[in-house]
């Protein structure tokens, strides 16, 4: 019984549709006005769509006369559509540059019959600059003519200002990246280096180009306990995904440098370490300086013992001295004589040990007066020269015009002296000291260059350490006597060596900064 009376009832509701339906297929014309009416409600719907696009819409004949554009064109041209209709671009007012463009663009469309793509700009009457992403599509009847075609224009602006804005950003990084003095890489996951700065050049000499899209095991011209450094340290940041830090040195263009890298992880999406970022910076100036003060430090300690204790030690060792000359002259001690020899001249030795002592007191007055450093080289050399030629060495010395410099003529006698007797006895038998004089970036300096077999590294580090030394009789204060006296001239000294021999610069600073700047050509180890 339910049944029916559903059955009844979905009978009743579809009864006028039927009849409808019916009805007009007894009655074309009513169907004719249905689908009209369907037909205008579609196109005021669509007419709706597109008159609130967010961007122009419009049709043009094929003389590129606007048949009909939607009202958006009012917001960026200040133009109403009704001041386009029948008209072109040219004729509507538009800027030149982009009517231009549009006539061509129009004439590929209508000639080839495909669609065009392309963007366009223009400058409005408030000076406002507008970007646009533009389409034209031709439009065919039924006879497959092209009749007209549809063009829109999608208003990109804003992205074209922050396009500008992220070029100018990458820009502006990227000069930062390549002037920097740090040098900054990036290595993914198989040690690979994808980018590198152009500061790897300075040091190394091989250009940053070459190095992209190489291994870190492919580094043949690399120093190999850095190269290995490096992997164990990248290795590291992609195993942990922390931050790395480490110090390295690197035998550079320019000697050895120093460098306090650091590598950070770079992380994906998925959370592992796709890339490290490198970066290295050059410390050599800081721990130049850091080994400096060290060094100075121990002198003038040194110094102040040397102040407080040496005349102290060195009043009874004369007494003791002279104790022993007058009793080797007593007829009974004749037989002595070779013991007595032997006690004076290792008191002679302890006393030549304390006046290097001395050297090196801080408070070490100095008289400094204005003299040529020529003049005392010149001095010198025939003292020089003599202790070479018993060894069969020769000194050549090459002099420049040098201003005065104010100068303890005899501190500076020490301190030449000092430094060619190291040159002697480093050269072997045949070789040659060459001493220089220059001017160098308002500074005179005097090089001393021997022959020998360079300093180790080790030991280079050590240099003018208060009594270190590698000779067998050494007393380790001769350089560190250099030292203390040029630090009393205001001069510094830097020792440059390899395994043709070792150089010696020491630089005094000249007062008067007018002095013309040049450099000889022996002296390019600055």
């Amino acid at each position: 019984m339910g049944t029916n009376v559903t059955a009844k009832e979905n009978f009743i509701t579809e009864m006028p549709d039927l009849y409808t339906e019916v009805n007009s297929r007894e009655n074309p014309q009513l169907l004719h006005l249905q689908y009209q009416r369907i037909i205008r409600q579609n196109q005021e719907e669509c007419k709706t769509i597109i008159e609130n696009l967010p961007l122009i819409v419009a049709r043009v004949n094929t003389k590129s006369q606007h048949i009909y554009i939607n009202p958006v064109i009012f917001q960026d041209t200040g133009l109403s559509p009704q001041e386009f209709i029948g008209k072109t671009f040219r004729e509507a007012g538009m800027p030149h540059n982009f009517c231009i463009l549009w006539e061509a663009s129009f004439s590929y469309a209508f000639t080839t019959g495909r669609e065009a793509l392309f963007e366009s700009d223009f400058i409005n009457q408030q000076g406002e600059h507008y970007y646009y992403q533009c389409r034209i599509i031709p439009e065919y009847n039924q006879e497959g003519t092209i009749k007209s075609a549809l063009y829109t224009l999608m208003n990109i602006t804003d992205h074209k200002k922050l396009e500008a804005k992220l070029y100018r950003q990458h820009q502006e990084f990227q000069a930062l990246i390549e002037n920097t003095p740090d040098i900054i890489s990036r290595i993914d996951k198989s040690m690979r280096i994808t980018f590198i700065n152009s500061s790897i050049t300075q040091l190394t000499g091989i250009p940053a180009k070459e190095y992209i899209n190489k291994t870190l095991h492919e580094l043949i011209n690399c120093d190999p306990n850095t190269l290995n450094l490096w992997i164990i340290n990248v290795q590291q940041v992609f195993v942990t995904k922390k931050s790395n830090v480490f110090e390295y040195e690197y035998p550079g263009l320019n000697g050895i440098r120093y460098f306090h890298a650091r590598i950070v992880p770079e992380f994906g999406i998925d959370g592992s370490v796709e890339r490290a970022l490198c970066t290295s910076r050059d410390i050599t100036t800081y721990t130049n300086l850091t080994t400096e003060m060290a060094r100075l430090d121990r002198l003038n300690l040194v110094g102040e013992m040397a102040a407080s204790i040496g005349h102290e030690v060195r009043n009874p060792m004369t007494t003791v001295r002279g104790f022993l000359q007058m009793m080797s002259l007593k007829k009974e001690n004749k037989k002595n004589n070779v013991f007595f020899n032997i006690m004076i001249d290792e008191l002679d030795r302890a006393n030549s040990i304390i006046s290097e002592f001395l050297s090196l007191a801080k408070d070490k007055s100095v008289h400094l007066k204005e003299t040529n450093l020529n003049s005392i080289i010149t001095a010198l050399m025939p003292l020089m020269q003599a202790n070479a030629i018993v060894d069969n060495k020769t000194i050549h010395h090459d002099l420049a015009i040098i201003p005065n410099l104010q100068l303890d003529e005899k501190e500076i006698r020490q301190l030449i002296l000092n430094l060619v007797n190291n040159g002697l006895d480093a050269t072997e038998s045949g070789g040659t000291i060459s001493i220089q004089t220059f001017t160098y970036d308002n500074t005179v300096a005097l090089a001393i260059q021997d022959e020998g077999h360079g300093i180790p590294k080790d030991i280079m580090k050590k240099i003018g350490t208060p009594f270190f030394t590698t000779k067998e009789k050494g007393t380790g204060l001769g350089l560190a006597v250099c030292y203390s006296i040029a630090n009393r001239h205001n001069a510094t000294i830097q020792p440059i060596t390899g395994p043709h021999g070792t150089t010696f610069y020491i630089l005094f600073p000249i007062k008067n900064k007018d002095v013309v700047k040049y450099l000889t050509p022996n002296a390019n180890h600055l």
